[in-house]
């Protein structure tokens, strides 16, 4: 396959750095993804071929395991190696490497030998090393006191700009290492034929473990294999706050493992890698604190609880059981414990009414940023919250059983149907026949055409037969929901819906569109869901890449072109409800 590199950064399973290339600068640069979006989106390094002093025009192309530079004297060629190096080798033309945080940034470089810059680089708060192993490197660089707007002495030296030459008689082999501590210096290795080699074949090893185990329709191989492309290239090998193998949302700039994307990324593990399935429901759960709270991400730097994201991990529990994933008693008890803490949490530190329906206390912990449903004032208490809680409870349920918890088992079926019974009761309008969300302060309802408050259709066949009904009702009706690109996260009649990148106000998402679709499943209405389904996988097909969301009436992707709970979602739906 062709890396539409446009669009899709060039990495490798394992590797925290990432190659990307600025279509309208025209500029290939690397950059490094140990921190969060903002950092990650910075360039690092800028790429140039030369010969004889002038830069060269150049064209790439890339596949899964090498980038390829093509000039009129020649090629480079890229690829990395574990998670902290990069080789770079060509023949015919020179290569300028260019450092872009020298200067105000705070980066500098010194010679080790010969052979070897040091780079340290506070913003990534990276070493990176550079080693020659055949050619010759020049690098050209300055330290110098920086001096104050009045012509004072400053008060530090500075790197104002460093970059480096790569140059060889015939050819030129170039290793950069980089990390988050000082390196060894050692002598480094590469060997390009067999470290190609190795790259190859762990790539088609993990794309024939989506071919061995999910299907989909021929018209979208090509589609199937962006996405295995971007799932593969996006996983981090363990490293600080990573504590296991780990699928970043992105290596574009959605650097983060999210606490609720993850269980979207396992889902389509399930099957093909049950193994690296588990590790991405456990590498949130790596961070629970010890009052139960879920971090709102974890990333190599930081695991942020400031915000939280929704409980949907007992219905994703659910549905890998479903899918055949197999829970040890160790797991099972493990989970349960996780489970247990994680909604006593939801009851005990977000329902201050304490009228035993929940709340979310910003859009950033409801998932839906900028939703309709939080213009009237935080916090809310919306359908969607109850109803993964729901959920939650009763996976909580299951796992007793299997655990061979009875009584325990009992506890949680009643606390399932108390709440149940207070969740219509609070918050289901009889009258206008719908969910609704309600402002906890004031104790009003909002007025929104926001989707979130139909998301109780997780809930499926579990819910009374007349509620059921004005959902799928709703749900089916193109003047709101329905769209040719799957659903809008906004009421196409609502004031609040916007097209553009709006974000939770009309665009189509991917999660969404999976749990609607299954609860629609659940519920018996198997011909809805593989409507919404096909017309999101079309979508997603269309677009070239794996979008964060797409507007909902034009499909045009939207924000990161490479984020992996699409490509997980889009999977899923192929084999769920598209497939041979």
């Amino acid at each position: 396959m062709k890396i539409d590199l446009c669009k899709l950064p060039f990495s490798r399973y394992g590797s925290y750095g990432a190659l990307s290339y600025d279509q309208h600068t025209q500029e290939l640069a690397i950059r490094f993804v140990y921190h969060g979006f903002v950092k990650s989106k910075r360039k690092l390094f800028k790429i140039i071929p030369f010969k004889e002093g002038k830069p060269l025009t150049y064209r790439v192309h890339a596949e899964p395991w090498v980038l390829t530079m093509e000039t009129n004297e020649g090629s480079i060629h890229f690829y990395w190696k574990g998670k902290g190096e990069l080789v770079i080798w060509g023949n015919g033309p020179e290569l300028r490497i260019e450092y872009l945080g020298a200067g105000e940034e705070g980066g500098f470089a010194t010679q080790d030998s010969m052979m070897s810059w040091r780079i340290v680089d506070p913003t990534s708060t990276s070493f990176i090393r550079l080693f020659t192993l055949e050619g010759m490197l020049e690098g050209h660089t300055s330290f110098q006191l920086a001096m104050n707007p009045d012509g004072t002495a400053g008060k530090r030296h500075t790197c104002p700009e460093a970059y480096f030459h790569l140059s060889g008689p015939k050819e030129f082999l170039l290793h950069m290492g980089f990390g988050q501590m000082e390196l060894d210096l050692e002598y480094p290795k590469a060997d390009p034929v067999n470290d190609l080699e190795e790259a190859k074949h762990q790539f088609e090893g993990f794309r024939e473990s989506f071919r061995q185990t999910m299907t989909s329709p021929a018209e979208y191989r090509e589609a199937v294999e962006t996405a295995v492309y971007v799932l593969w290239s996006s996983v981090v090998e363990p490293e600080g706050k990573i504590k296991r193998p780990a699928m970043l949302m992105s290596k574009n700039w959605m650097t983060n493992v999210w606490s609720w994307d993850h269980c979207f990324n396992a889902l389509a593990l399930a099957r093909p890698n049950p193994n690296l399935a588990w590790d991405q429901m456990q590498v949130v759960f790596d961070h629970q604190l010890p009052n139960g709270q879920l971090p709102d991400y974890v990333n190599h730097a930081e695991a942020l609880a400031s915000f939280t994201k929704a409980p949907i991990h007992g219905w994703a529990y659910m549905l890998l059981v479903e899918k055949g994933f197999e829970l040890s008693s160790d797991k099972a008890l493990l989970v349960y414990e996780q489970l247990s803490r994680w909604t006593d949490w939801w009851f005990s530190y977000r329902d201050s009414d304490r009228d035993g329906i929940c709340q979310y206390n910003h859009g950033f912990d409801g998932c839906w940023d900028n939703a309709s449903v939080f213009d009237a004032g935080i916090p809310i208490e919306s359908p969607d919250l109850t109803a993964y809680l729901l959920l939650q409870m009763a996976m909580l349920e299951r796992l007793a059983h299997a655990l061979n918890r009875t009584e325990v088992a009992k506890l949680w079926n009643t606390r399932y149907l108390l709440t149940m019974e207070k969740f219509i009761e609070h918050s289901w309008d009889e009258g206008n026949r719908q969910f609704f969300t309600l402002q906890t302060a004031k104790q009003i309802q909002v007025e929104s055409g926001s989707l979130i408050n139909w998301m109780p259709v997780v809930l499926g066949d579990r819910l009374p037969k007349r509620i059921w009904s004005s959902i799928v009702t709703a749900l089916s009706d193109e003047s709101q929901f329905l769209t040719q690109t799957g659903l809008a996260t906004e009421s196409r009649s609502s004031s609040s819906y916007s097209d553009g990148d709006s974000y939770w106000r009309g665009p189509t998402w991917a999660p969404v569109v999976y749990m609607v679709v299954d609860g629609l499943r659940r519920g018996g209405e198997q011909e809805l869901a593989r409507t919404i389904a096909h017309r999101f996988c079309q979508t997603v097909k269309e677009s070239g890449a794996m979008y964060e969301n797409y507007e909902s009436s034009t499909g045009q992707g939207l924000s990161d072109p490479a984020y992996t709970w699409t490509a997980s979602v889009f999977l899923l739906l192929l084999d769920e409800y598209l497939g041979d």
